[in-house]
């Protein structure tokens, strides 16, 4: 699939609706061990992250592409996140995340509301912990479909990326998507993500996109810059958000 086709392919699928369900949540398997919890700590103000993208990254010829993730502005445990391409032209993707899991809010008038007190029992981290909870998404004020989330924490170990060593936390989520139409070209995602508390949010993330329990695409999305300071001048002098569909996922999916 070549650059331009897999741009427009990826883009249509964060715009997605469909329904299914996932029942890999019940295995989630609680720790024999004593790891003390991992409490939730937010990105710096005005960090900086670049991820290499690489889509079907098991075929002989994928495409990679580097975006930029920044914070914009955090309020609370809410981080507002501005996504846009490292090379070539693109919108700026505006995505506001609760606890670097948990989706609120996306350019183009979306929300996506749910119990946050059900979500909460995520935190502190620690193996066996999970959530499986459902979301209104609403675009403008009107309900357009729902979405059932279900988060698993797997363990912990030492990352190891071209950016650095760090220590990490593996947190399984899988995103089901209710009200289809049939011509939406995925019914679920399924997320494997690398968190590491240093930067409140995950450095390596793989995400599977599957319709009537088919792959119909794969990316990989790996840190190779962590964060350094923005100035403000520099912020305030970049071009304002553009509307971006609903983006089901914490940094950085998904567009070219």
């Amino acid at each position: 699939m070549g650059l331009s086709r897999t741009t427009a392919f990826v883009a249509a699928l964060v715009g997605a609706v469909a329904s299914s369900s996932s029942a890999w949540a019940s295995a989630c398997i609680a720790s024999k061990g004593g790891e003390a919890p991992v409490p939730y700590t937010s990105p710096a103000e005005s960090a900086n992250f670049v991820y290499k993208i690489t889509y079907n990254p098991h075929s002989r010829t994928p495409d990679v592409s580097h975006w930029r993730f920044r914070v914009k502005s955090i309020t609370g445990d809410k981080v507002r996140w501005y996504r846009e391409p490292m090379h070539g032209k693109g919108p700026i993707q505006d995505v506001t995340l609760y606890r670097a899991f948990a989706g609120v809010a996306a350019g183009g008038g979306w929300e996506f509301k749910f119990d946050a007190a059900i979500y909460d029992t995520l935190w502190p981290l620690k193996q066996g912990n999970s959530v499986d909870y459902v979301a209104d998404a609403v675009q403008n004020g009107e309900l357009k479909f729902k979405q059932r989330i279900q988060i698993c924490v797997r363990g912990s170990k030492t990352l190891k990326l071209s950016a650095g060593d760090f220590q990490a936390h593996l947190v399984d989520i899988t995103i089901s998507l209710f009200d289809a139409v049939k011509e939406q070209p995925w019914d679920r995602l399924e997320t494997s993500a690398w968190y590491v508390p240093k930067f409140g949010t995950a450095l390596l993330m793989d995400d599977h996109f599957y319709k009537k329990n088919k792959t119909v695409l794969t990316q990989r999305r790996e840190a190779v810059e962590t964060p350094s300071p923005v100035s403000v001048k520099k912020m305030e002098s970049e071009r304002p958000a553009e509307p971006a569909p609903p983006n089901f996922q914490f940094p950085g999916i998904n567009t070219k």
